[in-house]
């Protein structure tokens, strides 16, 4: 059961229907667009939710990462542009958190065209 839901029990390697299985894509990710003037200004004056610094700007991070909802199967980003939908970061850890989802949305992408291409050219045997 373990390799069949992705969870490494047992000494049992995770299959890849598992580890994909809470994954719903349909296509490369593209960030959409950044916060908005409200939400920017809704969090001035607050502190870091990550390491508690207060800047004299802080960030407006969505507190539901659009990376993790893209991950999710979401494609309209409900309720991104709600003043409720972010909380304050300071520079330092609105840049570290940007770089990992980068990383990650770069690598998956990656990964996409790599298997839309392997499948295009009939790849395991056509399946």
């Amino acid at each position: 059961v373990a390799a069949e839901t992705g969870a490494a029990a047992g000494g049992q390697a995770p299959t890849v229907e598992g580890l994909l299985s809470d994954v719903d894509i349909e296509g490369p990710y593209v960030r959409p667009s950044s916060p908005v003037a409200a939400q920017r200004a809704a969090v001035q004056g607050g502190t870091c939710v990550t390491c508690g610094v207060a800047e004299d700007v802080m960030r407006a991070d969505h507190i539901d990462p659009f990376f993790e909802q893209y991950l999710r199967g979401e494609s309209t980003f409900p309720g991104a542009n709600e003043v409720s939908s972010v909380q304050p970061q300071c520079t330092y850890c609105s840049n570290a958190q940007g770089q990992f989802y980068g990383q990650a949305s770069r690598a998956l992408n990656r990964s996409l065209d790599n298997m839309f291409r392997w499948m295009a050219s009939g790849g395991y045997g056509g399946f």
